[in-house]
């Protein structure tokens, strides 16, 4: 029999495998309701729809680092399997009818078929590849962030470190507009002045700490207002690419956000071992100099 350690271990694992197959179901969300929005709205609707899944994000730190402080780390999973299962109950009642598809197609070659957009969509091809940077550095902030804030000078509680997820709220509100701007046919635009932000300014801010939390503060806002903007402009365009495969390009898509998401967390906290805060932030710099790069020479007639 195993040992209770290895038993935790293994059982933790598994729900987190489970949580991460179905997450997916937040970004199938967002392609429907960009399929029942007119076209000429629906950058609106996903900056909408983003910008609610991101402020959802960013508030649950608070939330979770609040109850493990009252009441201890399990109610924060407690809490998130009641919130789940009401959840279900309430999409299930609001949610219109399933459309029956006239040629319905297996999973085996909906697989396949999402497969091959990778070679028939250039604009899935070059918005997935910023979107692994962005959330890359999404998770080179927020991955390491507690550490240096719960260590002296700070020693900040699990509560007011997840404060900071109100601070990124403000930019993840302000980025709703991203969609706005991409139905007025300012993606490309909004895509380089929003790297240039991140690669700049967010980081540069941030390399001051441990001096004044005030900078960290003005970053976190920039690098969240600038990575929403980046995400709802991508979307805006790949869904405005192909209706009638708009389920299977968000899927698509998505396999970059949560490569970048992976590997950026991982990353920073190894850049955090081995050089500390600053080695975050010089990783960071350079992700955002890489998708400048790729912004600048992303052409004008595929970014509308």
């Amino acid at each position: 029999m195993l040992p209770p350690r290895c038993l935790s271990w293994e059982f933790l694992l598994g729900s987190l495998f489970l949580v991460g197959l179905s997450s997916v179901i937040v970004q199938t969300l967002v392609a429907c309701a960009a399929g029942w929005a007119a076209p000429a709205k629906r950058g609106r609707v996903v900056g909408q729809i983003t910008s609610g899944v991101v402020i959802g994000i960013l508030c649950a730190r608070l939330i979770a680092g609040l109850l493990t402080d009252t009441i201890g780390w399990r109610a924060v999973y407690l809490a998130s399997a009641v919130l789940t299962a009401d959840m279900a109950a309430v999409l299930a009642r609001i949610l219109p009818p399933r459309k029956r598809n006239d040629m319905p197609l297996s999973y085996p070659v909906l697989v396949f078929s999402t497969l091959s957009l990778y070679r028939t969509k250039s604009v899935l091809r070059r918005r997935g590849l910023l979107a692994f940077l962005i959330f890359a550095m999404f998770n080179v902030l927020w991955a390491p962030l507690v550490l240096p804030l719960s260590a002296a000078p700070f020693s900040l509680s699990h509560t007011e470190v997840g404060l900071f997820g109100l601070v990124g709220v403000a930019g993840a509100l302000g980025a709703g507009r991203a969609g706005i701007w991409a139905d007025q046919g300012r993606a490309r635009r909004t895509t380089v002045l929003s790297f240039f932000a991140l690669a700049l300014a967010a980081w540069s801010l941030m390399t001051a700490l441990p001096i004044p939390l005030w900078f960290l503060i003005a970053g976190v806002v920039l690098l969240d207002f600038a990575i929403q903007a980046i995400h709802v402009t991508s979307q805006s365009l790949i869904f405005a690419s192909g209706a009638e495969a708009r389920s299977r390009l968000v899927g698509a898509y998505m396999v970059f956000y949560s490569l970048g998401s992976a590997c950026g967390a991982f990353a920073s906290t190894l850049a955090y071992a081995h050089g500390g805060w600053t080695s975050v932030c010089l990783l960071g710099t350079g992700l955002g100099l890489a998708g400048l790069t790729l912004a600048c020479l992303e052409k004008p007639e595929i970014v509308l």
